[in-house]
């Protein structure tokens, strides 16, 4: 027996929360009243903006970097990356219809045992057909599993050194970023060096959304835009009503 601290790999943790997620979502659908519409092939949701933080995408980066096109999709994140303006709602970008990178042309996930939590939490009990881009309101019934979800976001806060809050960023380009700090050989450390030239960071992204936090969130109901601008005043990412006055 030793009073020395146990060592975990902390990968090895979100892998083994992303399964308690699954099998607490199994024994939730199992127990729903209403039919879930989500079956595979429908895929309406890989064309919405998620994002991810900083353990999620290295856990896919991690995955992504043995595959033996690495660097084309590592161009195509690149790409998508590019496309995740702070300037568009989630409903404007979602309408634009970006595909996710990881959307196979058979319409499957080619990272499904990896996907993040956001993609494991959703699930809709509306029809399909409303799932649809659309330029009125849509009338999408999800269902809510927010709980599930923030334990990958406790688990990010809680790996991130010092305990600081982790940063959440539009999925290609946290895994791009990602990939790039994977890489140790010097020919792929100048590959990520020219595709990153003129992307930006996680961080930048999320500053972004701050400055233009009124046109990214003005679609949303009352209640989605109190939630996020409560969140975002409990970590700091912008000041509350009275700073904003100056008083």
């Amino acid at each position: 027996m030793t009073d020395q601290p146990i060592k975990l790999d902390p990968i090895q943790v979100l892998i083994g929360l992303h399964k308690v997620i699954d099998e607490q979502i199994a024994k939730v659908l199992a127990k729903s009243e209403e039919p879930i519409s989500c079956k595979r092939g429908c895929n309406y949701c890989c064309y919405m903006m998620t994002a991810i933080g900083p353990a999620e995408g290295y856990l896919i980066a991690a995955e992504v970097v043995t595959w033996p096109n690495w660097d084309s999709i590592a161009r195509r994140l690149r790409k998508s990356a590019k496309k995740c303006s702070t300037k568009l709602s989630r409903g404007e970008y979602f309408n634009k219809q970006i595909p996710c990178v990881f959307l196979n042309k058979d319409g499957d996930c080619s990272i499904y045992l990896r996907r993040p939590a956001a993609c494991r939490c959703y699930f809709v009990a509306s029809p399909r057909d409303d799932c649809r881009p659309s330029e009125e309101e849509n009338h999408v019934k999800a269902l809510n599993l927010t709980e599930l979800e923030a334990l990958v976001w406790r688990f990010e806060t809680d790996a991130s050194p010092n305990g600081q809050v982790p940063v959440n960023a539009p999925l290609p380009l946290m895994v791009l970023y990602s990939m790039a700090g994977l890489s140790t050989t010097a020919d792929r450390q100048r590959f990520f060096k020219k595709l990153l030239k003129d992307v930006q960071s996680p961080s930048q992204w999320v500053q972004g959304v701050v400055d233009n936090i009124d046109h990214v969130i003005g679609g949303e109901t009352t209640e989605a835009r109190e939630a996020v601008l409560d969140s975002m005043k409990k970590f700091g990412l912008m000041p509350n009503k009275e700073e904003q006055n100056g008083s």
